[in-house]
């Protein structure tokens, strides 16, 4: 949430887009003319970094005769390399370039100096993102397409007007190639972790050390970056000792960092059905989910990151978020668990069932 001092400095970033700023006449977007398109997904947040990976893709196959340059934070660069969805990944790391004004100069002046004839703003189409709206303005390039955002548009040459009601993220990230007459192509997101061999291997001698090794498993994951999102771990133990009697899976509680307590609560209530799994990072956690039959999960990172790695998901959501965060593929399974609705463990267990069968009649 933006401090009292970062609200005012928005403030007067967008008078200024009002005036100094000043958009002009939009005009058509030419594809041959384009030679150089930055997009800017700088966020840190794993599941922002993923759901931004359609739009890359759709305008890779749109535009194979363009350069095609992605601003993303620095630690997230290992979630698309080796996708080849763009000619370079830009670091943005934003204690350093977004907080020091030198090394926020140098960073425009290098885009700047790059000539990009078009520019993508893909932050939410909800928030304004001052760091995003200004680098987007100040690279020079003629095309700028970003998410209208009221007197916030003004930054952009092709502000695409907001949904009249609740879409998918990755739908909405979508609407951004409209300006540019591209067609969507599909909505999987996706990531290069958890392919290589050594990761791969690395996966299996965890399994084994926890002895799942060699044998079927589901992975559960009962953190989220915040607590009102997190499913009650007593739940969570009800839902997974069902899937080991009817399913006879032995599930992987998996856990990020201060998240070991909730795992331990988790493991206690499945009553001998669930395992602790050792500390992992998002690569190992990723070759994890490329081999497992199912997640279960809450809103939150990993959900995504296992859509990435094709993973069949039950997501619980703990508030009325599914129909924005959630994936609307035949993998992707939601439970409505927020106050006030029915107990859902029992909805939850015959959903993860069928994931289960569904994963098993794959060959996965």
């Amino acid at each position: 949430m933006a401090t009292g001092s970062e609200r005012a400095v928005q403030r007067a970033v967008r008078a200024l887009s009002r005036t100094v700023l000043s958009r002009g006449a939009e005009q058509p977007i030419e594809l041959a003319s384009l030679r150089r398109v930055l997009v800017i997904r700088a966020d840190d947040r794993v599941g922002n970094i993923l759901l931004t990976t359609p739009l890359v893709r759709a305008l890779r196959e749109g535009l194979p005769h363009v350069r095609i340059d992605w601003l993303i934070a620095s630690r997230r660069r290992p979630l698309v390399e080796g996708l080849f969805l763009v000619d370079e990944l830009i670091p943005f790391d934003r204690k350093q370039n977004g907080r020091n004004p030198f090394a926020f100069a140098r960073l425009v002046w290098r885009l700047r100096s790059t000539g990009y004839d078009a520019v993508i703003d893909a932050a939410h189409h909800d928030t304004f993102s001052i760091s995003a709206a200004t680098i987007a303005r100040w690279t020079g390039a003629r095309i700028r397409v970003g998410h209208d955002r009221g007197d916030a548009a003004h930054f952009y040459s092709h502000p695409v007007p907001p949904p009249a009601e609740v879409e998918y993220d990755v739908a909405l990230k979508l609407e951004l190639l409209k300006p540019f007459g591209l067609p969507a192509r599909g909505w999987q997101l996706e990531t290069a972790l958890g392919r290589s061999p050594r990761i791969g291997r690395e996966a299996e001698t965890l399994l084994a050390s926890v002895g799942i090794g060699g044998g079927r498993f589901v992975i559960v994951n009962p953190g989220a970056r915040k607590p009102d999102r997190r499913f009650p771990t007593d739940k969570l133990g009800r839902l997974v000792a069902h899937i080991a009697a009817t399913a006879g899976l032995k599930a992987l509680i998996v856990w990020g960092p201060g998240e070991e307590e909730l795992a331990q609560l988790t493991v206690r209530a499945a009553k001998g059905a669930a395992v602790v799994a050792p500390p992992t990072d998002l690569n190992l956690l990723a070759a994890l989910l490329r081999r497992t039959s199912l997640l279960i999960t809450n809103d939150t990172g990993p959900m995504h990151l296992a859509v990435a790695c094709q993973a069949p998901v039950l997501a619980l959501f703990t508030g009325d978020f599914a129909s924005r965060w959630g994936h609307p593929i035949p993998t992707f399974r939601t439970i409505a668990a927020w106050p006030g609705t029915p107990d859902p463990v029992p909805a939850a267990q015959e959903a993860a069932v069928a994931l289960i069968a569904g994963a098993e009649a794959a060959g996965r």
